[in-house]
């Protein structure tokens, strides 16, 4: 049966590593990785209150090349990049065996990832070429399909719902607010960047999982 699994890994573990730690104000959100003839490209979206300087810095870290900007959105901006050699040994290591990362997201702290795996088979296979790789990591959250829904909230992550429900709590949804992002960031002992990245995604999973309908095709009564 599949499983899912929340994981926090330390900052080495992962590309970005000298970028996330002269720019830790910096919440990196890996959107998706296209794989070409065996080369890995990255598009992921960074928020950040000095966007420029990450660029700057990004653009010389030794784990990327080919840095491209993509598209800007106020405090976020959405790049495409190539992984040097030594980090695509790495990253194949972990997609190999078939797992899907679901969501991925790194800061100054560390990484936060959400896996998918077939079976328990799997897992074991995952944890075995971390600990082959002196790979660290911290096994916050495990739990099988059936409960994803239930556990899950309408496919959102526990982090993403207690953000959401801090910021409801906090009146930060309402006219006007009672609070500001910073406030309940803090509350919630974490960075306001990484806050909007939850409730960015948050909102992303629950209309995708409440709201969007997928409508029939051709081929199917309406």
């Amino acid at each position: 049966m599949t499983l899912f699994g929340e994981f926090r890994f330390d900052l080495d573990a992962f590309p970005l590593t000298r970028t996330l730690s002269e720019c830790p104000d910096a919440v990196v959100e890996i959107e998706r990785i296209v794989v070409s003839e065996g080369v890995f490209s990255p598009y992921f979206w960074v928020d950040s209150p000095r966007l420029d300087a990450f660029e700057a810095t990004a653009d010389t870290d030794p784990s990327l090349e080919e840095l491209e900007r993509i598209d800007t959105f106020d405090d976020e901006r959405l790049y495409r990049a190539r992984w040097t050699d030594r980090v695509e040994k790495t990253v194949h290591g972990f997609v190999e065996p078939g797992i899907v990362i679901l969501e991925a997201s790194g800061d100054g702290t560390g990484w936060e990832l959400r896996i998918r795996f077939d079976g328990q088979e799997q897992l074991t296979t995952f944890q075995s070429f971390c600990e082959d790789h002196d790979i660290q990591f911290v096994l916050q959250r495990l739990y099988r399909e059936s409960q994803s829904m239930t556990a899950g909230q309408y496919g959102l992550s526990d982090k993403q719902r207690e953000a959401l429900v801090a910021a409801w709590n906090a009146g930060y949804f309402e006219t006007p607010r009672q609070t500001t992002l910073e406030e309940v960031a803090e509350s919630l002992d974490i960075t306001h960047q990484s806050l909007s990245q939850r409730l960015r995604r948050a909102h992303d999973g629950l209309i995708a999982n409440t709201l969007v309908v997928t409508p029939p095709s051709d081929d199917e009564p309406a």
